[in-house]
């Protein structure tokens, strides 16, 4: 995801950047929700009038800080609440709003914070790669598994509810007895499955409306999964695309409706014995399971 400066600016307040981590953890910052605004007094009597002042177009609360969370003697907070969409401009011009009217009370900013909105625009979602191996329940056999984990905020996503799989055979390392026998590709064989793979999710997410769940690598065949709002027309261009990039391979589509996301919530996604075995390493890429 590349970076808007008219729309998330990088200077000396940081509201850009708070914003921007805000959008690449997956907030499309489409939808109103709660942004509240923290100024700091000295006194319980400017902090009362200072939300006196506010609290006649906003909702004002004022409280007595405990002496651990208290700044250089500043003991009164005051927040200041709006139900907006959060922009750069509102947040910075409503910030110079409190200053100025804070500043001859003696008041300061204490920052701001807004609640965290899950998008369900399939352009705006949380990246979080990660790969796993995991045993198919039905052949037993090792399955390399790719999946977006950042897209379980936003499952299901009504605006795109077609599953879409495509992918291309592949012959096993014979060179490898292990390798033969879990029927896995030689190292050249997966980086040019990666290679028709990155392209493939270029043509699909280039025509559609589409968002790339994940990928499996496993019994001699490497699938892309993708939810799509329409599969029209897809099916032709991959076909093309194939006979082009991959020829002499046995190519795959298939499309049904998933609306709740079953093959990525229950397929894709790690089971619990799985988030068991990888819990430190998943904890460290910033996902948390209680």
């Amino acid at each position: 995801m590349k970076r808007d400066y008219k729309h998330f600016p990088r200077n000396g307040n940081g509201n850009g950047d708070v914003l921007w981590g805000l959008r690449t953890s997956g907030d499309a910052l489409t939808d109103p929700r709660l942004i509240d605004f923290s100024v700091i007094f000295r006194s319980k009597k400017e902090a009362a009038e200072f939300a006196g002042g506010f609290g006649r177009k906003y909702r004002a609360e004022v409280e007595h800080l405990r002496k651990q969370h208290q700044e250089e003697g500043f003991a009164w907070h005051v927040g200041v609440y709006l139900n907006e969409v959060p922009t750069y401009r509102r947040i910075t011009d409503f910030e110079a709003a409190l200053k100025k009217q804070a500043a001859p009370l003696g008041g300061r900013l204490w920052g701001w914070s807004a609640n965290f909105v899950p998008s369900k625009d399939p352009s705006v979602v949380k990246e979080q790669w990660w790969v796993y191996l995991a045993r198919d329940p039905d052949d037993g056999l090792i399955a390399s598994i790719r999946l977006n984990l950042g897209l379980i905020i936003h499952a299901p996503m009504r605006g795109v509810p077609i599953l879409l799989i495509s992918g291309v055979s592949y012959e096993a390392n014979s060179r490898d007895a292990n390798q033969a026998k879990e029927k896995m590709p030689a190292r050249t064989e997966l980086a040019s499955l990666h290679r028709a793979s990155e392209k493939r999710v270029d043509l699909v997410t280039s025509r559609a409306k589409a968002i790339h769940a994940g990928a499996c690598t496993h019994a001699n065949w490497q699938f892309d999964y993708f939810y799509v709002a329409d599969p029209r027309g897809l099916k032709k261009a991959l076909q093309k695309f194939h006979r082009k990039e991959c020829p002499g391979r046995r190519t795959f589509f298939k499309t049904q409706r998933d609306p709740k996301w079953k093959c990525y919530l229950e397929w894709l996604y790690p089971n619990e014995s799985v988030i068991k075995h990888h819990r430190a390493e998943l904890e460290e890429l910033g996902m948390g399971w209680s």
